[in-house]
C-alpha cells in the first residue's frame, strides 16, 4: 500500500503500477477544470467531498438527474455514439481486439501448441 499525503488514501501498489501508463491518481483536483478538459467526454459531475448527509447527496443527485436532465441525456447519447464508433469496424476497440487475436495466434503458432480444432 502507498499512503497519500497526510496518511490518507491508502492505494495498493499494484493499482498504481497497473494504471501508471494510462492515468494519474490524485487526492484532490479542481473538478471544473478536469471536466472542461478535451479528453473528458462525460462532462457532468457532483462534488460530494466531505458530504456525509444523505439528504444533501440525494439533492445533488436529483439536481443532476432532474434539473440537468437534458444535459445528462445529451452527454450519455454522445458517450453511446462514441462507444458504437469504437467497437465498429475500424474503431479503436475493434482494432485492438484484432491485434489481440493476432498476437494470440502468433504466440500459439510460434510455440506449436495451437490446435484450431480442425485437425
Amino acid at each position: 500500500m502507498v499512503t497519500g499525503e497526510g496518511g490518507e488514501g491508502d492505494v495498493p501498489v499494484e493499482l498504481l503500477e497497473a494504471t501508471r501508463e494510462r492515468g494519474y491518481m490524485v487526492g484532490w483536483v479542481p473538478q471544473e477544470e478536469v471536466l472542461a478538459h478535451q479528453a473528458v467526454v462525460w462532462k457532468l459531475g457532483i462534488d460530494v467531498k466531505n458530504v456525509c448527509d444523505r439528504k444533501v447527496v440525494e439533492n445533488m443527485v436529483s439536481d443532476l438527474m432532474v434539473e440537468r436532465r437534458e444535459e445528462f441525456v445529451r452527454s450519455t447519447a454522445e458517450m453511446a455514439r462514441l462507444a458504437r464508433k469504437r467497437v465498429s469496424e475500424g474503431g479503436s476497440s475493434y482494432c485492438n481486439l484484432d491485434r489481440l487475436i493476432e498476437d494470440i495466434r502468433l504466440t500459439f503458432n510460434n510455440t506449436g501448441n495451437y490446435n484450431s480444432g480442425h485437425e
